[in-house]
């Protein structure tokens, strides 16, 4: 599947969405073409994106004491260890 390929269907995606938005409540497709919901995606996807940055880094987190539950919640490692 080419770059194309991937480019194509998340403009469908995203266009079929705002379509049924419309039908459904023209505000939230206001919010949508707008590009409002971004930012409340961001935040409810955050545990998501987290896990995924733990796993990337899990052997770099681990070494310095810190698990997958307190990075979700916002540890960080101190910047004079990094």
């Amino acid at each position: 599947m080419s770059w194309y390929s991937i480019i194509i269907i998340i403009t469908l995606v995203y266009w079929t969405i705002g379509v049924i938005l419309v039908g459904i409540d023209e505000d939230w497709a206001c919010y949508w073409a707008m590009g409002l919901l971004y930012p409340i995606l961001k935040i409810i996807l955050y545990p998501i994106r987290a896990w995924m940055t733990y796993s990337q880094h899990k052997e770099w987190y681990e070494k310095r004491g810190i698990s997958r539950l307190q990075y979700i919640f916002g540890k960080r490692a101190n910047k004079k260890e990094q």
